[in-house]
């Protein structure tokens, strides 16, 4: 789980904390791109999917006023 403290950082658009995000979410974020988009066909479209995610958080960190616990969701 993300702490405070690299929420701050991430806020900030500290590159050394999204290394970290990634390193924490990407099995979760893997898995759902993966269930979401297998039955369809299109696990060709995963990367892209999960690089979306994840570039998605990098540009919104700074509107998310939540607590650490609640950043996965």
């Amino acid at each position: 789980m993300i702490t405070k403290q690299q929420l701050k950082r991430l806020r900030k658009q500290d590159e050394k904390v999204l290394t970290v995000v990634i390193d924490l979410y990407m099995p979760l974020v893997k898995a759902i791109a993966y269930k979401i988009l297998q039955p369809i066909g299109r696990t060709d479209s995963m990367d892209e999917c999960i690089n979306d995610v994840f570039l998605t958080v990098w540009q919104n960190a700074s509107k998310f006023e939540g607590e650490p616990a609640d950043f996965k969701k």
